[in-house]
């Protein structure tokens, strides 16, 4: 089974790009020899004034350079906005809603993966939260909710469009 996105796209680089979005979001200089793993990892990153743009660019050049079946990419709601604008549909994959254990198991897993304290406790509220409240009626219009039971989506992390079936998919990191 896979673990994350991340391994998913290092072991299918013909099929997949794992867009790191620490990686347009934050400046890497004196860190460039860190993998994008462990630069998220960092509690002193600088943040580029243009990130989010920068971040949405990539995102839609690598899904039109049609080199691709897969693009990952965040979660956080601004990217997925950014997203709905640039024109794709999205669908969102959470892990089953109220469930403690799996919270657990994320953060076992953030923790493994070089994550932070406070990159876990900015994204672990996407976990629980109904994605109704970061979204206008519009944007809902434009996001697909799927939910996933243990052991089946909760390998892979991020968002990827596919290029085989519809847009963009959001899968949760548990």
């Amino acid at each position: 089974m896979l673990r994350k996105k991340t391994f998913f796209a290092a072991n299918n680089k013909d099929i997949a790009l794992d867009l790191e979005s620490s990686d347009f979001f934050f400046d890497k200089t004196g860190f460039e020899d860190y993998s994008s793993e462990q630069f998220k990892g960092l509690s002193n990153r600088v943040k580029k004034k243009n990130g989010l743009q920068d971040y949405l660019k990539a995102i839609d050049e690598a899904v039109k350079s049609n080199n691709y079946s897969f693009v990952f990419i965040s979660q956080t709601p601004d990217v997925v906005k950014g997203v709905i604008d640039l024109g794709y549909e999205v669908h969102l994959v959470k892990p089953e809603p109220g469930k403690r254990i799996r919270k657990k198991e994320f953060i076992r897993r953030a923790k493994t993966s070089w994550n932070n304290d406070q990159w876990i406790n900015s994204t672990i509220k996407f976990l629980s939260e109904d994605p109704k409240s970061y979204y206008s009626d519009d944007e809902l219009d434009k996001i697909f909710l799927f939910i996933s039971f243990p052991k089946i989506l909760l390998s892979l992390t991020g968002c990827f469009y596919q290029k085989k079936s519809i847009d963009f998919f959001i899968l949760w990191f548990l």
